[in-house]
């Protein structure tokens, strides 16, 4: 990471904060919550995607603007891996979260 985008208009600039964020709430909701089948993944991601989309509206993004990038971003990764619900082990890597 370069020395700009660890300012914080860097960080924005880069569409950064949003997945800092995003991780964030991972570390106090998401790590908490651990779904007993793969199906109720949504329970993990949840409280992290809102979060997001909070902070992204307090910074002037629309509630639109916000669901129409991530319905392009989940629609990209449902043609290369399948459904969230039923996903596919043969497209995994070793990343994991731990």
């Amino acid at each position: 990471m370069s020395a700009d985008a660890m300012t914080k208009e860097g960080f924005e600039a880069n569409g950064t904060d949003g997945v800092v964020l995003h991780e964030l709430a991972h570390e106090w909701f998401g790590n908490s919550v651990s779904p007993e089948r793969w199906a109720d993944l949504w329970l993990y991601e949840g409280h992290a995607v809102y979060y997001q989309i909070e902070w992204s509206q307090r910074r002037g993004t629309t509630m639109a603007e916000s669901m129409r990038q991530s319905y392009t971003e989940v629609g990209n990764k449902l043609l290369d891996h399948g459904p969230i619900a039923q996903p596919n082990p043969a497209k995994w890597t070793g990343m994991t979260h731990r």
